[in-house]
């Protein structure tokens, strides 16, 4: 892969990855941002259902108070004729006021007058018999709040849960005896759910908590609520309330957010579960930001990547590559003196700057090495032609046979007869005949093997005459090919020398046998005259004994160096093969 192909996917991976991780960077980022805004929202959306049933409950509270507060309720109340009927319980006063019941109480908790109303039907109706005395709501209110201000909240009835407020009725406006209590309450059921539902612009869904067909998000939803046994709403100080309500939110779907709230009644037990659906727009808005976002990144990636290698290529890669090619091309021809030319200031510039300073030392060593080989060769030429002895080199084949002549000395060429060009036409076989004419083979096994052989043969000049030689072989490596060097030195006056040697120590050997003869001959005349020199007198006998005493003296000194020449009989038996038999 060459250096742009490099490059570009660098770009690219590099494109990749910033592009990749923005994206993740966005989606947790940007994405989770939205998504904790929309959280935020979700909650404030479910907060405003829940503060419009605190308003709801609060607006029947406040009914309430001012019921309680009149006169006529006050004069009714204390007059406690039970089973009277309170003459402004009728229909136009529940429609007016929207609620399903209106009762009044003693200070015992005894039911003195009520009625119920259905608003959806717009009828009266009896009250429920949970309600009777003592309902559950007022012993709450008087024995364990133990409060003169009353109380309010949602009850749970048998007929469904309701919003409820008590009141104390006060004997006087200076006397603060609780002459009696008045409760009113309005039932949470579709027609509220669709009045809160309204308010808020949101779906509204609610179930009761204990309710044996929850759906199933409701069922997933309850173990996360928290433990608690705060009432829904309680009233702080005079005039303050506060609304105690967890709400969780959880996405129902891919559009749409679930905002659940558990309501608790007067008592602090979990009564009712409302779910707001909240529309996902701002998490929605943040796909579409973060989408929009990450292909406008992805186009200005795309646009500064091709910038960026434009960029490159025309700065760098063109540079780069016009360099690359330029120095490929004097490697290709081994032209030192050609240079590369790369304009620039820039590292490139001078990256081409050092290569030309380069190729000017190489060219300057080449020439310092050219002068050198011509030298060198002259000098192999002038020791290769030196040598006396012809000698011969050749390649050797790929099956490691001999191949053809490639170099021979002036030697070679005097002494075989024949001319350097013919020499490098010819085989080492044709110079060297081996058994094929009587000769021997040069050893090629024991030259693989050890790499070096000396041996006799012969060797045949141009006219055909045969001349013995001694042959020393040696292989080398000749530029990367198995190559032979033969040296072959004329051992003809050796021969004839050792052969003038062989007879000389033979006729040596024949006069050293002729003189033991010799030996053998004069004795035994000289015995025979010292015996008749010994039977006669005189001074001529004795002169006679004296002589041939000399003789055999010098006899016997004959013998002696008969006994050491018999040590030069055994050397040249032994070295020469004189005397062999």
């Amino acid at each position: 892969m060459d250096i742009r192909k490099k490059t570009v996917v660098i770009v690219c991976i590099t494109l990749l990855c910033l592009i990749l991780a923005l994206y993740i960077s966005s989606e947790v980022i940007v994405l989770g941002g939205f998504s904790r805004v929309e959280t935020q929202n979700a909650q404030k959306e479910t907060n405003r259902v829940l503060v419009a049933l605190g308003n709801d409950i609060n607006a029947l509270d406040a009914v309430t108070y001012d019921w309680a507060s009149r006169e006529d309720t006050i004069a009714f109340v204390t007059a406690n004729t039970s089973g009277t009927e309170w003459s402004r319980l009728d229909p136009d006063t529940f429609e007016r006021l929207g609620f399903n019941e209106i009762l009044l109480y003693n200070s015992s908790g005894s039911l003195i007058s009520g009625q119920g109303y259905d608003l959806n039907r717009h009828t009266l109706v009896p009250v429920p018999p949970g309600l009777h005395s003592p309902p559950s709501v007022y012993l709450h209110l008087k024995f364990q709040n133990g409060s003169s201000t009353g109380i309010m909240g949602i009850a749970d009835f048998s007929d469904g849960p309701m919003m409820i407020a008590i009141r104390p009725v006060f004997a006087g406006r200076e006397n603060q005896h609780v002459a009696g209590y008045v409760l009113m309450g309005r039932y949470i059921d579709t027609t509220e759910i669709s009045r809160l539902s309204s308010l808020a612009q949101l779906p509204l869904e609610m179930h009761g908590y204990s309710a044996g067909d929850l759906p199933q998000d409701f069922i997933t939803i309850l173990p996360m609520f928290p433990a608690s046994s705060i009432p829904f709403i309680q009233r702080v100080g005079k005039d303050a309330l506060t609304i105690d309500a967890p709400i969780i939110i959880e996405p129902i779907n891919s559009t749409q957010l679930g905002g659940y709230s558990l309501i608790r009644d007067i008592s602090g037990k979990p009564v009712l579960i409302i779910k707001v659906g909240i529309d996902r727009g701002i998490y929605d808005q943040g796909k579409s930001t973060t989408l929009y976002f990450v292909v406008l990144l992805i186009i200005a990636g795309l646009v500064f990547g091709l910038a960026t290698l434009l960029l490159l290529e025309k700065t760098v890669l063109s540079r780069l590559e016009r360099l690359s090619r330029g120095v490929n091309e004097i490697g290709r021809k081994r032209d030192f003196s050609a240079r590369v030319h790369i304009a620039g200031e820039d590292e490139i510039g001078g990256l081409a700057g050092r290569v030309n300073g380069m190729l000017e030392d190489l060219e300057q060593s080449q020439n310092v090495l050219h002068d050198k080989l011509i030298q060198s060769e002259e000098n192999y030429r002038l020791f290769f032609n030196s040598v006396t002895d012809p000698i011969c080199v050749c390649r050797m084949n790929p099956d490691n046979s001999l191949g053809r002549i490639v170099e021979v000395n002036d030697a070679a060429c005097e002494v075989l007869g024949y001319q350097r060009a013919e020499f490098l036409e010819m085989h080492l076989s044709d110079l060297l005949p081996g058994e094929r004419s009587g000769g021997v083979d040069l050893p090629t096994e024991i030259l693989q093997s050890f790499g070096h052989v000396i041996y006799a043969g012969a060797v045949s000049t141009k006219t055909g005459k045969r001349i013995p030689v001694e042959v020393n072989a040696r292989t080398f490596d000749q530029f990367g090919h198995p190559a032979i060097a033969v040296i072959v030195r004329d051992i003809s006056e050796r021969e004839e020398i050792e052969h003038l040697k062989k007879e000389a120590f033979q006729q040596i050997e024949k006069n050293l046998q002729d003189f033991a003869v010799l030996n053998d001959h004069i004795r035994n005349p000289l015995q025979g005259i010292v015996g008749i020199a010994d039977m006669m007198d005189g001074a001529p006998a004795q002169k006679i004994i004296t002589y041939a005493t000399m003789i055999d003296e010098i006899v016997n000194r004959i013998d002696r160096g008969y006994i050491e020449s018999e040590k030069i009989h055994e050397f040249l038996r032994k070295y020469y093969g004189i005397g062999k038999k």
